[in-house]
């Protein structure tokens, strides 16, 4: 089986390469190889490779640079997705797009369901809503794709936030970090387990029920950035990644005076998911102490 990864250079990327199954054959496609922003090169490779699956990690994710780049934004986020699917109808391969907790304006007070309306308050939520919309039009009811969200993407590949807390705490006696921002941080490594499972259920011939339009998967819990920190903190220190602890302050969004607006409180109800595949929750604390053991 051909599977096709855009973004392949990416923190999912490089974690779904390290957790590829024998059986699947990889088409690593970074941006190097294929460039989102360029239509001819995204017809081109995909009439060549006829994947049977593409996994779309590529996105413009900078959520205070889309502020001032929203041609950029909009032609990742948007217009490549609906390229992709517009071929991807034609040569009959299935998609899983990758998508954000960021479509919602986080004013719920409890997680969001896959169905639950979409107000995404900054360019980054609305060009990736917009990228929804474009997958969803196309394939309908065709059962050729899925839209995976997620939330707060970190582990050991990449610039995320585990990996710049830990440099902060190497430099640094103090840190500043949001404490009003909630949701769950979710772990590429599982995140990409959690992919290879949904190729491997929805491949299959005769299966029981169709393949979801919307799926949500963020790791269990809900917790604030500084939460996490702390706890990365603390983690790090047993692990000997840094010499001691760093005294971490909370801070409100307000204070950070970062000019761009995020959901306040944007967990995702990973309920149906986790039926669906037959999976165990996994707390972030948990991804967390996997993730910072396995760096030593």
């Amino acid at each position: 089986m051909k599977i096709l990864i855009t973004g392949s250079e990416g923190q999912l990327g490089r974690s779904l390469n390290k957790l590829k199954p024998l059986d699947i054959s990889l088409i690593n496609c970074p941006k190097s190889k294929l460039d989102l922003t360029n239509k001819l090169e995204i017809k081109n490779t995909i009439y060549s490779y006829r994947p049977d699956w593409i996994i779309n990690c590529g996105a413009y994710t900078k959520v205070l640079d889309a502020e001032n780049n929203h041609k950029l934004a909009y032609s990742l986020n948007q217009t490549a997705p609906k390229l992709i699917s517009e071929i991807l109808s034609e040569t009959g391969g299935k998609l899983i797009h990758l998508s954000t907790d960021y479509v919602f304006d986080g004013k719920s007070n409890k997680p969001y369901k896959v169905n639950d309306i979409k107000k995404p308050i900054n360019i980054y939520g609305a060009s990736k809503a917009a990228g929804e919309r474009e997958v969803e039009n196309i394939f309908k009811d065709t059962c050729q794709a899925t839209i995976l969200r997620t939330s707060g993407i970190i582990g050991p590949f990449g610039k995320n936030f585990s990996e710049t807390m830990l440099q902060l705490f190497a430099d640094r006696e103090k840190v500043n970090v949001i404490c009003d921002q909630i949701s769950s941080p979710t772990s590429s490594l599982r995140l990409s387990f959690v992919i290879w499972e949904i190729i491997k259920k929805f491949s299959k011939r005769n299966i029981s029920h169709t393949m979801p339009k919307i799926m949500h998967y963020s790791d269990d819990g809900i917790c604030s950035w500084y939460d996490v920190a702390c706890k990365i903190n603390e983690l790090a220190f047993e692990n000997q990644l840094i010499k001691k602890k760093v005294k971490i302050s909370p801070i409100s969004s307000n204070q950070f005076h970062e000019n761009v607006k995020r959901p306040k409180f944007s967990k995702l109800d990973s309920s149906e998911t986790h039926k669906i595949l037959n999976l165990k929750p996994i707390h972030w604390e948990e991804s967390i102490k996997s993730y910072l053991k396995n760096k030593k």
